[in-house]
């Protein structure tokens, strides 16, 4: 490839970043809402969370919903494009697109890394003591 064609290509992928970042933090309110709206309870929020590649039958266990009700989640939530899907050998799984903690939706008995540190600072320790 010539250098001009180089040069193009690098420019290309400098505009395409600089245009994914402006998307991606104008997007950020109506992906919130979607989140909040879609997943509207505490189990909800703890199914979609554990959908991270793992078995309906273990999300169904962390998260209190029945198999089927993990199984039809994830296809309404692959519809509205929050989730993807991850092909296994015996069927599908999903996976989430989004981590609620980004969107500051707190998902009840998870505890986060920032939320850990925070109790800790107010107990007067260091982090991760």
């Amino acid at each position: 490839m010539s250098d001009i064609a180089t040069t193009k290509d690098d420019r290309m992928v400098e505009v395409l970043t600089e245009i994914l970042k402006w998307i991606k933090v104008t997007s950020i309110p109506n992906v919130r809402k979607l989140l909040e709206d879609t997943l509207d309870t505490d189990k909800a929020k703890l199914a979609f969370h554990y959908s991270d590649g793992r078995s309906s039958r273990e999300v169904a266990k962390v998260s209190g919903f029945t198999h089927s009700t993990v199984t039809s989640s994830w296809k309404k939530w692959f519809r509205i494009g929050i989730v993807e899907r991850v092909g296994v050998q015996r069927g599908d799984r999903y996976k989430k697109l989004f981590a609620l903690e980004d969107f500051g939706v707190k998902v009840l008995g998870v505890e986060t890394e920032t939320t850990s540190e925070a109790e800790a600072q107010q107990a007067g320790g260091e982090p991760g003591q």
